[in-house]
């Protein structure tokens, strides 16, 4: 689903992920596997294809299995449909064949090893990162639609600052200073959709588990830029008070594109991140940053040209768990 080069782990990152050992922790105890999904049509061509790794750590966080969900490719035609769907839910499966294999090796102890159903006992999260929304770009909504029938949520962006570090190359980043990018975080938290609201420790166990795994690829102290700005949030009095993250839902068709209002780029941009990071203060900089700041009005025209342009193939089936009223966690 459109990533810059610079939002990409290197060729020799992957091809590390393939060679380690998934049942041997990292450094930091945590246990990664990474994880190609492939879907071929009746002719055995490849019409969808997703990555992403998968995260526990047995002391830090025993029963809870972050799915980091990276890169997603789905032709055209086929996005919104059953395979756009099952290409961002099967990483699940995955996910509890591992977790099973960790308890069988004495890696992990699983709740309740027997139930595969119920994954085991383990909560899961699937993660992941997403630009923040701009009515400009049709894929932006469409993309924030698709995972919001999925079941996902955003992370607030008050509570979780969340910044994806500068994964250039070492001498890049030497030569022009750190640029990480401001990202929304999205999640699905497996069977708890309903909830709208995240515990602090989970939240942190998630930064921490998935900063795990750019420490393979990425400069310590490039990471601790970033890392740092969301752990400090989140023991922030004003956060820290009331124990949860909120979760912000995403909308599911165009009678619920009010929840994209809270998601807008220029506006979190402004309130959340300035002086971040360079990109952040040449975009609030442009022409179209300063005109929608100006005027209210500019972005409720959009969203509402926006909902206009839904045709029933866009819009899609109802949200993963709905209908139902949402719960303080």
């Amino acid at each position: 689903e459109g990533c810059d080069r610079d939002e990409l782990e290197t060729a020799e990152a992957l091809r590390g992920f393939l060679r380690d050992d998934p049942y041997e922790p990292l450094d930091s105890g945590t246990y990664l596997l990474y994880f190609l999904i492939v879907a071929l049509d009746a002719e055995g061509r490849a019409c969808g294809v997703r990555d992403g790794v998968v995260l526990v750590h047995p002391t830090l966080a025993p029963d809870l299995c972050v799915v980091y969900l990276a890169r997603l490719y789905v032709p055209p035609w086929a996005r919104g449909t059953a395979l756009s769907y099952w290409l961002r839910s099967s990483p699940v499966e995955v996910a509890a064949s591992w977790l099973h294999g960790l308890h069988e090796r004495g890696a992990l102890v699983l709740p309740r090893p027997d139930d595969r159903r119920g994954h085991y006992g383990m909560r899961l999260d699937l993660v992941a990162e997403m630009s923040w929304f701009t009515p400009l770009e049709p894929m932006s909504w469409q993309r924030l639609l698709w995972y919001g029938r999925g079941g996902f949520d955003a992370l607030s962006p008050r509570d979780f600052p969340y910044l994806q570090p500068d994964f250039r190359e070492p001498e890049e980043v030497a030569a022009t200073g750190q640029e990480p990018l401001p990202y929304m975080l999205v999640v699905r938290r497996v069977d708890r959709e309903q909830q709208a609201t995240m515990p602090l420790d989970e939240a942190t166990a998630v930064m921490r588990l998935l900063y795990d795994d750019f420490e393979s690829f990425c400069a310590p102290e490039v990471l601790a830029t970033s890392l740092q700005r969301v752990l400090d949030r989140l023991a922030d009095p004003e956060v820290a008070a009331g124990g949860v993250v909120e979760l912000l839902p995403l909308p599911t068709g165009p009678e619920e594109l009010d929840r994209l209002i809270p998601l807008f780029e220029v506006t979190v941009y402004d309130r959340y991140y300035r002086g971040s990071s360079p990109f952040v203060d040449e975009e609030l900089a442009s022409e179209q940053a300063r005109e929608a700041l100006a005027h209210p009005a500019w972005l409720r025209e959009r969203l509402d040209a926006i909902a206009a342009a839904i045709t029933p193939e866009v819009h899609g089936p109802l949200r993963i768990g709905a209908p139902g009223p949402r719960t303080l966690g």
